[in-house]
């Protein structure tokens, strides 16, 4: 610890941060989270003793905070934390604020370095300031280096050697503590080095030395490792040791002696007394790996890839040590086989492995076990080239068959003995994590292949041919150190072809042209389809044209050569169907027996004659080629054409409806190749359904490729016959189709056999396991247990995988255990346990890997019938449901024969019913879509009638699961999550309302379009966690009520697939943030009632997506997504109905925020919101091949974000129509257009902020800033927040404008644009501005009074409409103003807008740290963004802040309609007067006798005159001659002559000479006071009006109000004497008169300090201030400005005892006057 209490830690950071800023040479930003474990607290009280310098920061309200000198540079450190209040410490809102004008106050040659110490920052912080943690002077060596500088004395060499090992620590041993152990190491005062070394232990990485050395530091730190690793509690340290060492040695004893109950004493023993490795080792793989029989290897810690021969069948691996017991534990595992047995050579001591497949090129992959800690991963490539090519890291997946790709790949060229040539070029782009790819590389102009697959964060070794990687011995040896090596690699490969020609094997022909065109687009080379042909024999490929690729290995398996068959059946015409005989291991190819046996006499004879003699005539074309192949280079194309329509003939001959006939099977399953040895069926290449298929490629392929059309890898690859016919019939079972084939043949699979969980890939296991680990942390404790249950698994081949790759990472000798055990309980319907499973709890199984998973896990079996057990995680292999085919109709959904055919797939579909769910997948068709749609359909109708049925038109039979309703709740009931892996169930399943009990539903899409149902669906009804992660989002405003939790999660199961179930895993902000985009989908629903009913019969239904889900669908398409950044939160789509067939989204984007405090940063948003927008409509509105792929992703999207909203509770188009729509959009027949009306102005997209100072619900208005369209801006406050926590919906504010999707206009609406863009406004709706909800006015009688009523009641409608409208405009314009100048107010409520006479005020509140001085600042600039030149008037009210805008139409508001008030005044003495009408339409009625004088000043045309006119008139009226007298000076003789005849006058006249006034009001002053205080004595009155609260008469004693107007004109008049004399009488008359009833009001034109003095003022504290000439004048008067700002003719400021308000004067005519000056003659 340092002097202040910082850690060493702290202050070394501290320090280095410092360095930096002062090397500063402008101003700068920094932020800095937790760095190396220590947190910005930490940090800023190691700063804060030399904060010694005061500065001022930030422009419109400057602060004062606390600096460091630092060079010339002042560094200012802001912590955020708001429970430590300071001048550098507060609120996060705050640091906000800050990083935008921190250096206003700044002096030009001092940098202010503005440093942000908070563990979450904003957004706008992360994107304004640079990331601390990444400078220089922060890294860990230096920080290391900076603690151990200056250290002297005998053990400073020592010191020196232990911080040059701890800044080569590996990034997950760097902690501050150990930072602070190593300070106060070095700061020791040290006798000797060996006193030094012997104290290291200390250190928690090492043991005690009393030689350290660099080397033994090394081996100091391993020995510690592997002693904390031996020494938990289920290890045997002894026996550990004495494994390692092969005895018992002194040294080991003395380490043992240094157990005790809290582990080991690490100060009883050093580094000398542990062992080195025995001599006499046991067997080990040679390290690095050595390999023989090959053509060139490269090792790689524990992995090597090795390329062999084509035609080679085995390598050999070189091992040391003895080989007693090797042939029993050594076992290599292929992947996708089992174990196998090796051959251990012990003379040549080599371990030699049979590699499958040979004679085929390709890689595999595999994993070598000798024993526990001993084994080598192998990559094997077959192939012929000059290289081969290596993924540099040489990290392997075995069991994904690929190499884990580093982020970018890098790819080596090997050639022979092993050295790297070059760098490959990669040509296709990597997908998403854990997304398999098949990756083609070039160098040298020659291709190859490699699998690759994408990791996000991977252990990456060193890379090859960078040094030797360490050893692959259980302990640390005493030679090896993995920090050595920093080869250089080899420099890119020069090409000298700017547009490269594709290698390597293809598919088809058709898929090397397009591959081919591709790499040419845009260089202007021609394209010339006709020249490429096919050639066949040994080397069967494609060439001409500039192509030269050979095919792809056609073998079958188990030793099919699909090649040599095809040539066997284009020898044979007549036959229509075969079988594999098996002689040995010879093969040959037969009629089958069966099928060739049935007639088809039934059919037409003609029929059946013209498509054998078309089938002879095409395969006679064709045998010089000896494939289909040929056919799509251009060979026989006549002659396949007349074979597709003798085939197409014959089969529609066949009646329907009818039975279905025996001999239907030989013609459905036209070259049908049946292996029963290998349990699988084909169809040939040869099958016309086939050929029609490549018939239409070919055709396409040409097209395209003129074109110059670039098709990414996974278009080519989803061009593929396999589905054509989904599922079939033979030999008394039924065939689903297999994938896994070569491109033209047509594999299948037993039904009963296929695997659920996606061809046994273990990794869905795998990655849940990894996601509730990550969920749920706590369980990463070898010490915990998981209880597992697995439900029928089949063989549990994909379980055994899966455990042995989650545990095979903790096998590596470096690796430390940190996942938990299993209990796994398996249910199956026997009872029994799998076979796999069995194999791999086996004691006599000595394969290390297995031996290790059994220590980890322990395997129970029971029953199905059995009620399930607890587990953390259940995986459903096998839905308690019943699996076969059913009839369902071909037009049951959208058509999946996606792009004419040529990528058809199954579709699935769901039928959710009142007792069952069914799930069915297949292939669907359009009958009357040329050319494929009548051929499949009819091939699709026979299956329906399979193997003895009817046939019906329009049905087949597909694959369906049916599962019970409720038939899983067991399962669900008793388990945390379960997962259902066998991907044939949709959300339709899952589907809830308000009263079913919540439950998150986590799901992933399809990864390809071959499978049937979702990847994986997670399903857990256990929500406490969820409520508490949820809960604490909404603590800030509100209590999360349980009754609310459902309806939350229902909204993110209803739009993502993957909102929900990693909500525990999440910190505070990510959840907030997730709970902003919630909101969001709820004000769509409640607000905007985006999920109502259609409106109209085009209008069907809105869907809404999530874009995150939508970019992991292109991705996964190949689709590059643009370097910009996109919005990723809401994509919602109105779906409409078109002439012809077409469908037009018009789309609304939406990008949520979140903010605590203030608002989010709008222009960032809206470059989000454009640049999505451009992407996506280019994407989806550019004509080509490429759009038909699209629109297929965007087809199946949209059905699955349909079936989401729907299953849970935003419904939108029904189920008929969403299959219409799909099927639309997947033929390309719609357009996309981003436009949508709010109040009937068009806008392209939104941006929804949930800002939680925000205290309106919801408030629209147009998003402020430039930008190529107008956009919305929807701010959600607190308030949604609370209804969201209570489950309640959001409540539509009064007058929330509609949206509404109208036709697109030509153009898009240019931002700023008036109008609707083009779109007239909706007829039930007022044009206003876009969306701002708002209330009807209030009704007050500053409407009324004095307004002469309208002709007709239409007129008032009228009315009311343009004033409801021009509340709104000023609305919107003054919250585009506020956000133009970035001011943080509330939402302008027009629901709280008061509209008076003259203005129209407004209501808001402040936000954040918002002062009014800063808005009233901006008032003028207010002013002119609303069209109002003198800028609005700023003021406050108890708990507001009020804005008033002038009307664009004033109105009159005459005396004589509100003179009835003043009858309400009844205080004795009381003189009432009308001063106006307030915005609230409030009339303001003010006693002259208390207040009790008054000022009046306002320039020429402000209405003075007319006010003081209205006041004589109300005074006038008020009280008689006998009990008011009204003294008159009028220094312009004008204003006041029509009252020259008023009764009340003194002496009968008006005092014009300023002379003659001062004499007057000198006598009247000594004459009236005497009297008057002489009246008031006699009857023991203080005060005039004590004198008639005591019952006397006015007419005892008269009131006098003296009125003198051009006050200031008359005293600058004057001499100076005289001028003394006149300001004397004012104050003597201010102080005493008012006790004695005689008031004074004072009017003038042009205020002067030097007349209307501070003595006056003090006096006269009403005042009214009407329109000033300018700020200095409304000061005078008033105090403070805001008079400038008025309007003229009576509008005015009230001020009177400190508190001020608008008025709008009444309007006094001349015959309010004579009304007046006669009520008592």
């Amino acid at each position: 610890m340092t002097e202040n209490g910082a850690s060493t830690a702290a202050a070394a950071i501290a320090s280095a941060l410092k360095e930096a800023a002062a090397q500063s040479t402008g101003h700068r930003r920094l932020y800095l989270r937790d760095h190396l474990s220590v947190s910005p607290a930490a940090v800023f009280d190691a700063m804060e003793a030399d904060l010694t310098v005061e500065v001022t920061v930030g422009a419109d309200t400057p602060a004062r905070m606390a600096a460091s000198q630092v060079g010339t540079a002042l560094l200012i450190p802001y912590l955020v934390d708001p429970g430590r209040p300071g001048p550098n410490r507060g609120l996060r809102g705050y640091a906000g604020t800050l990083r935008t004008d921190f250096a206003a106050q700044a002096e030009a040659e001092t940098p202010f370095v503005l440093l942000i110490l908070d563990q979450h920052p904003f957004e706008t912080v992360l994107t304004a300031a640079e990331d601390a943690a990444r400078l220089p002077q922060l890294r860990w060596s230096s920080l290391v280096g900076r603690i151990a500088q200056g250290v002297q004395g005998p053990a400073s060499s020592a010191i020196a050697c232990v911080a040059d090992d701890l800044g080569r620590l590996p990034e997950e041993l760097r902690e501050g503590d150990l930072l602070d152990e190593f300070a106060a190491f070095a700061a020791a005062d040290w006798d000797t080095a060996e006193h030094a070394g012997r104290a290291l232990a200390g250190l928690k990485l090492y043991l005690a030395d009393t030689q350290p050395t660099p080397e033994r530091l090394r081996q100091s730190r391993e020995w510690r490792k592997w002693l904390e690793t031996w020494s938990r509690p289920d290890r045997d340290l002894t026996a550990e040791l004495v494994r390692y060492a092969g005895e018992m040695t002194p040294g080991i004893e003395k380490v043992l002696d240094a157990r005790g109950v809290s582990g080991l004493n690490w100060q009883g023993f050093t580094l000398s007394d542990l062992p080195s490795r025995q001599d006499k080792s046991p067997a080990a793989i040679v390290s690095p790996a050595q390999l023989h029989g090959v053509r060139s290897f490269l090792p790689n810690g524990g992995s090597v890839a090795a390329w062999m021969g084509i035609g080679d069948g085995s390598i050999a691996v070189s091992f040391t040590g003895t080989a007693r017991g090797l042939s029993a534990s050594a076992r290599v595992r292929w992947a996708g086989r089992t174990p196998e047995p090796v051959t251990i050579d012990q003379a040549d001591l080599v371990i030699r492995i049979n590699v499958p497949s040979e004679g085929t090129t390709g890689w595999n992959f595999g994993h070598l076990e000798l024993r526990r800690g001993q084994h080598l991963d192998l990559a094997v490539f077959r192939g012929e080239g000059d290289w081969f090519p290596v993924e540099r890291n040489l990290e392997l997946d075995t069991l994904a068959e690929a190499f884990i790709a580093a982020d970018p790949p890098s790819i080596a060229a090997v050639g022979p003995d092993g050295v790297v040539v070059g760098n490959a070029a990669m040509s296709t782009p990597l997908d998403e994590q854990d997304e398999r790819v098949e990756a083609t590389v070039s160098f040298g102009g020659k291709q190859q292949q490699i699998p690759l697959i994408t990791d996000a964060d991977p252990d990456v070794p060193p890379p090859v041919g960078q040094g030797d990687a360490p050893g692959d011995g259980e302990g640390p040896t005493e030679d090896e150190n993995p920090e050595e090596g920093t080869g250089d690699r080899p420099g890119p490969d020069d090409e000298d072809d700017p547009w490269p020609v594709p290698h390597g094997p293809v598919a088809t022909g058709t898929h090397a042209l397009l591959e081919f065109a591709s790499a040419r687009a845009g260089s202007g080379l021609p394209i010339q389809p006709d020249l490429l042909e096919f050639r066949g024999g040994d080397s069967p490929g494609f060439s001409g044209g500039g192509i030269n690729r050979p095919l792809e290995p056609q073998m079958l398996g188990h030793g099919l050569d699909g090649l040599a068959l095809e040539r066997d059946i284009l020898n044979r015409p007549r036959a229509l169907a075969f079988s594999v005989v098996r002689e040995g291991r010879a093969l040959r190819l037969v009629p089958d027996r069966v099928l060739e046996s049935l007639s088809l006499d039934s059919l037409p004879a003609s029929s059946v004659q013209a498509f054998f003699a078309a089938r002879e005539a095409f395969f006679a074309a064709l045998a010089g080629k000896g494939s289909v192949h040929a056919l799509l280079c251009g060979t026989a194309l006549q002659e396949a054409r007349a074979y597709v329509s003798a085939y197409q003939e014959l089969l529609l001959s066949v009646p329907v409806p009818g039975r279905y006939e025996p001999e239907y099977d030989r013609l459905l399953l036209c070259d049908l190749v049946a292996d029963s040895h290998a349990g699988q069926r084909w169809l040939a290449p040869t099958n016309p359904v086939t050929v029609a298929w490549a018939l239409e490629l070919a055709d396409k392929a040409e097209e395209w490729a003129m074109q110059g059309t670039q098709l990414p890898t996974r278009d080519l690859d989803a061009l593929t016959p396999a589905f054509l016919l989904p599922l079939l019939h033979h030999e008394q079972h039924w065939w689903e189709t297999d994938t896994r084939s070569p491109r033209l043949w047509r594999r299948y699979q037993p039904l009963s056999a296929s695997l659920a969980l996606g061809n046994g890939d273990p990794r869905t296991i795998t990655r849940r396991l990894d996601k509730f680990l990550a969920v749920f942390p706590i369980y990463k404790d070898p010490r915990q247990r998981l209880a597992v249950a697995v439900h029928e698994p089949g063989d549990a081949d994909s379980v055994a995988d899966a455990l042995r790759a989650f545990y095979g990472a903790e096998r590596r000798p470096e690796a430390s255990l940190v996942k938990p055990g299993m209990d796994i309980t398996v249910y199956s319907t026997d009872g029994l346990v799998p076979e796999e499973l069995a194999r791999l709890v086996a004691t006599d199984n000595d394969d290390d890997i297995d031996k290790f998973v059994r220590s980890r896990i322990s395997l129970a079996c029971r029953s199905t019938e059995e009620r399930p057990s607890f587990a953390h995680l259940s995986f459903v292999f096998r839905s308690p449901a019943q699996r076969e085919p059913r009839i369902a109709a071909i037009g049951e959904r959208a058509p999946t024969t996606w792009i004419a055919g040529l990528a058809a797939g199954p579709g699935r579909y769901a039928r959710i019913g009142a007792n069952q769910m069914e799930f069915a997948s297949g292939l669907f068709a359009d009958p009357l879509r040329q050319p494929l749609g009548p051929l499949l359909t009819r091939t699709l109708e026979l299956v329906g009638g399979q193997p003895r049925g009817m046939l019906a038109d329009g049905a087949t039979q597909v694959t369906t699961t049916v599962i019970a309703k409720g038939a899983m709740e067991p399962v669900y009931a008793s388990s945390v999550w379960t997962t259902h892996a066998d991907r044939l169930m949709g959300p339709e399943a899952f589907a809830s309302d308000a009263e079913s009990a919540p439950s998150i539903v986590d799901f992933d899409d399809r990864s390809g379009y071959w499978q049937a149902g979702l990847d994986s669906i997670t399903v857990t009804e256990r929500m406490e966690p969820y409520r508490v992660a949820l809960g604490r989002a909404f603590a800030d405003r509100a209590s999360l009520e349980p009754s609310a939790l459902g309806g939350l999660i229902r909204l993110g199961n209803a739009v993502s697939g993957q909102w929900n179930l990693d909500l525990l895993s999440l910190d505070d902000n990510r959840v907030r943030e997730r709970v902003g985009v919630l909101a969001a989908v709820a004000a769509l629903r409640d607000l905007d009632g985006a999920f109502g009913l259609p409106q109209g019969e085009d209008d069907l239904g809105g869907i809404l997506v999530s874009l995150e889900e939508l970019f992991r669908l292109l991705k996964g398409s190949g689709v590059p997504r643009p370097s910009a950044r996109l919005c990723d939160d809401l994509l919602y789509m109105r779906v409409f109905a078109q002439e012809e067939g077409r469908i037009q989204l018009r789309c609304r984007l939406i990008e949520v925020k979140y903010a605590q405090q203030g608002r989010p940063d709008l222009a960032v948003a809206r470059a989000e919101v454009e640049a999505t927008q451009a992407w996506l409509r280019d994407l989806y509105n550019r004509q080509g091949p490429a759009m038909a792929f699209r629109a297929r992703d965007l087809s199946e999207f949209i059905r699955i974000a349909a079936a989401r909203n729907t299953s849970f509770g935003l419904p939108g188009p029904t189920s008929t129509r969403v299959e219409g729509l799909a099927a639309a959009v997947a033929e390309g027949k719609f357009d996309l257009d981003f436009g949508f009306t709010a109040g009937g102005q068009r806008l392209t997209g939104d941006v929804i902020s949930l800002e939680l100072d925000s205290p309106l619900l919801a408030h629209r208005q147009r998003l402020p800033g430039d930008g190529a369209t107008a956009m919305g801006y929807i701010r959600l406050g607190a308030p949604a927040l609370q209804r969201l926590a209570a489950g309640e919906e959001l409540s539509r504010p009064q007058g929330w404008a509609a949206v509404a999707f109208p036709a697109p206009p030509s153009s898009p609406p240019q931002e700023g644009e008036g109008g609707t863009g083009g779109v007239a406004p909706e007829p039930s709706a007022p044009s206003s501005p876009p969306g701002q909800g708002h209330a009807e006015p209030p009704a007050s009688s500053a409407r009324t009074i004095g307004q002469t009523p309208p002709a007709s009641a239409a007129e008032v409608a009228h009315d009311s409409a343009e004033l409801e409208r021009e509340v709104a405009t000023k609305a919107a314009e003054l919250d585009d103003a506020a956000a133009k100048y970035e001011l943080n107010l509330a939402p302008f409520d027009t629901a709280a807008a008061q509209v008076g006479p003259s203005v129209i005020r407004y209501r808001t509140r402040l936000l954040g740290k918002q002062t009014i001085a800063g808005v009233r600042s901006k008032a003028l600039d207010i002013g002119r963004e609303i069209g109002v030149a003198e800028g609005v008037l700023v003021d406050q009210e108890p708990y507001f802040l009020t804005v008033d805008v002038p009307r664009s139409a004033r109105v009159v508001v005459p005396l004589e309609a509100a003179l009835g008030r003043l009858q309400q005044v009844q205080e004795p003495g009381a003189l009432p007067f009308l001063l106006g009408v307030a915005p609230s339409g409030e009339v303001s009625v003010q006693d002259l006798a208390r207040l009790p004088h008054l000022l009046v000043a306002g320039a020429t045309g402000s209405g003075k005159s007319v006010l003081l006119r209205g006041l004589l008139c109300c005074l006038a009226r008020a009280r008689s001659p006998q009990q008011l007298k009204i003294m008159i000076i009028d220094p312009k003789q004008v204003d006041f002559m029509p009252f020259e005849d008023m009764p009340h006058l003194v002496d009968g006249r008006i005092i014009t000479d300023p002379a003659e006034a001062i004499a007057v009001l000198a006598d009247t002053l000594e004459a009236e006071v005497s009297e008057r205080r002489a009246k008031l004595k006699a009857v023991g009155a203080t005060s005039a009006l004590e004198f008639y609260e005591m019952g006397h008469a006015l007419e005892e004693l008269p009131q006098m109000v003296i009125l003198i107007d051009e006050f200031a004109d008359l005293a600058g008049s004057l001499q100076r004497r005289d001028r003394q004399s006149f300001m004397g009488l004012i104050q003597r008359f201010g102080q005493l008169t008012r006790a004695f009833g005689i008031y004074l009001v004072l009017a003038t034109q042009r205020p002067s300090v030097q007349v209307i003095t501070g003595d006056i003022k003090a006096n006269l504290t009403a005042r009214v201030a009407l329109k000033m000439q300018s700020a200095v004048d409304s000061t005078t008067i008033l105090g403070r400005g805001g008079a400038e700002s008025l309007r003229d003719r009576g509008d005015l400021l009230f001020d009177h005892g400190g508190a001020t308000q608008r008025l709008q004067a009444f309007f006094t005519t001349l015959d309010d006057v004579r009304a007046a000056t006669s009520t008592w003659t």
